[in-house]
């Protein structure tokens, strides 16, 4: 069996947008034989935790998804792509995958770090109102994902 990876940038449950986007395409991905694996920050500090939901692997790494939008929005999510990065990396040698699927900016720039190191095709979703949001919120890390593609 094949697994995927799917990346959000806000915690998991409760399935925020993204969330709930991403955890479609994992029951979707499910159903066609494929295994999903979600992979989200906390929103606290905590540490790595694993569960199921739905039959989706949930993969959450020490993060501060609540302080996403707040005035050390660089800092958290500087500090989410590295440990996210790290971790996809870890998981995604120890499985045989066939993609990485995230989306937005900041769980895009961990699965491009994450992809480019373990050779993985990556799909970044950077689609709809939301992300104009985070054009303007982060203009540097949109413009820095662009790069990538």
């Amino acid at each position: 069996m094949r697994d995927a990876f799917l990346v959000v940038e806000g915690e998991f449950p409760p399935p925020a947008r993204a969330n709930l986007r991403l955890y479609r395409l994992g029951l979707a991905l499910g159903k066609e034989g494929i295994r999903a694996h979600l992979l989200t920050p906390s929103s606290s500090p905590r540490p790595f935790m694993t569960f199921s939901f739905n039959g989706i692997e949930v993969l959450r790494f020490p993060g501060l998804a609540r302080l996403l939008y707040s005035r050390i929005r660089i800092v958290v999510r500087a500090t989410h792509i590295a440990i996210g990065s790290l971790y996809l990396i870890k998981i995604c040698k120890k499985n045989r995958r066939s993609a990485i699927h995230c989306w937005n900016v900041v769980a895009g720039l961990t699965g491009v770090i994450a992809g480019a190191i373990t050779r993985t095709p990556v799909f970044v979703d950077f689609t709809d109102l939301y992300s104009d949001i985070a054009r303007y919120e982060s203009p540097v890390m949109a413009q820095l994902l662009a790069s990538t593609g």
